[in-house]
């Protein structure tokens, strides 16, 4: 009975002395201070969010439109750094830019997405206009993909240890992604709803999308299609190495190398037809369709690599075609367009700096 009693004594001032460091970190000055900045931040910069700390949970809440959207816990288990708490304010301030950036209906916008000193490339957005999915290393250290909802706000990462990510393409609740193996890449399905993920096709695959559900990549000279368990459905072969691709409809479109550089052609998979949409001294490269009429890829006629737009019609010069953006001491690769939101995300790498993500009306 005494031991019982004493274990009671021992669990009620344990608790005590937990509650009194968690009372102790929400009244530290250095913490108030940094917790009201951060908060003034964010409902400055988004006029519907509040940042509220929860009294009886010791939570610090961020609510938009009325909705919990993200917490941070000050109780003691979880240890309680400037670091991470930072941490917290900066991703929830990059990923209510991104959203609000790709979802506000505007003509105007040029934004590009500098909160975390991190990389960030080959963005994609589902077909939904739900999801955003992206590559960077801003959590572990490692490249890791990184699935946001657009409609929630809320986001995943994907943390496989001990890999090196590239290319995530999401397909409802399946993110396909290349992950870096000795001499090349593996194809992996990762399913998010039973963590399990399954290796789909390996090489020296470089190109990786999805189109009505079926997943296309990429290797050497080749562009294979694939069902989701992995099972080669067609293999478009060509002639010389293929950069990039992308897929419309009926119609392919690819960035091959023509002796010295890479030009850009459409292939009508019906008609078995290729028809030559460059001829330049420049490289055009990381090709994808805006729509049936137009293609959007990265060139470096200036010397840099900025993006262009090509309309694709049978009437147009091969070297005829548009300035989309450059930047100075910048190159401009992996765009990406959505026809949901009239946007195009691409990654703007500045010498010396980590490549951050660039989102434009178009």
């Amino acid at each position: 009975m005494l031991k019982k009693y004493l274990l009671i004594t021992v669990i009620i001032v344990f608790n005590s002395i937990l509650i009194s460091m968690e009372i102790q970190i929400a009244n530290d000055p250095f913490f108030q201070e940094l917790i009201i900045n951060r908060s003034n931040r964010l409902e400055t910069m988004f006029y519907d969010v509040d940042v509220t700390l929860n009294q009886k949970t010791n939570v610090i809440e961020v609510i938009k439109n009325k909705k919990v959207i993200r917490e941070f816990s000050l109780k003691q288990e979880v240890k309680v750094t400037a670091e991470n708490l930072i941490s917290f304010f900066l991703n929830v301030e990059e990923s209510l830019l991104i959203a609000e950036t790709i979802k506000t209906q505007s003509p105007d916008i040029k934004k590009q997405i500098e909160v975390i000193d991190a990389l960030y490339e080959y963005p994609y957005l589902d077909e939904t206009g739900s999801f955003f999915v992206y590559i960077s290393d801003k959590g572990t250290g490692n490249r890791n993909s990184f699935i946001l909802d657009l409609l929630n706000y809320q986001e995943k990462e994907i943390i496989i240890p001990e890999t090196g990510d590239y290319f995530p393409v999401l397909n409802k609740q399946i993110l396909y992604f290349l992950k870096a193996v000795e001499d090349g890449f593996s194809l992996n399905a990762y399913h998010l709803i039973t963590n399990e993920m399954i290796e789909l096709s390996r090489g020296k695959i470089n190109c990786l999308r999805i189109h009505a559900g079926k997943i296309y990549y990429s290797e050497g000279n080749s562009i294979i299609k694939i069902d989701s368990n992995g099972r080669v459905l067609e293999n478009y072969l060509f002639e010389n190495r293929i950069q990039s691709f992308d897929i419309y409809d009926n119609n392919l479109t690819l960035s091959m190398l023509n002796k010295n550089q890479y030009d850009l052609y459409l292939f009508n998979i019906p008609e078995n037809s290729l028809n030559q949409l460059t001829n330049s001294i420049f490289n055009e490269m990381d090709v994808i369709f805006k729509n049936n009429e137009s293609v959007l890829f990265s060139a470096n006629q200036t010397g840099q690599y900025a993006l262009y737009l090509k309309q694709i019609t049978n009437n147009n010069t091969k070297n005829d075609y548009d300035l989309i953006y450059q930047e100075k001491h910048s190159d401009v690769f992996y765009p990406f367009y959505s026809e949901y939101y009239s946007k195009v995300i691409c990654s703007v790498y500045e010498v010396g700096k980590e490549p951050k993500f660039l989102i434009l009306s178009h």
